[in-house]
């Protein structure tokens, strides 16, 4: 799935790309999915846990709490501590898509 990613570039403009979302298995309510944008890829692992969802990065050695997939703001901000911001809008947007395509099924 193909979807556009953008964020705010300090101007009080934004900055848009496009990235590509490929959901690769589906074992209960976890999902395992690559993210591709920007020429960079992420290979991750998806799924609820007590304190509301999470996110392993696998081939970024990166692990972090989210909000619901839909919350690009609060999930952009969370990846940033580990990622460049714009990775980690690559990834938020992502998440936000791959909520989006589980809505439809």
């Amino acid at each position: 799935m193909r979807y556009e990613c953008s964020m705010p570039d300090g101007s009080g403009c934004e900055t848009h790309w496009n990235a590509e979302l490929h959901l690769l298995k589906r074992c209960g309510p976890y999902r395992e999915f690559v993210i591709t944008g920007r020429d960079t890829s992420f290979h991750g692992i998806e799924g609820p846990q007590q304190n509301g969802n999470f996110l392993c990065l696998t081939n970024w050695n990166v692990g972090c709490e989210l909000a619901s997939l839909s919350d690009i703001f609060w999930n952009r901000e969370s990846l940033s501590r580990h990622l460049a911001p714009v990775d980690a809008a690559t990834v938020a947007c992502g998440l936000k898509c791959l909520g989006e395509m589980e809505e439809e099924k």
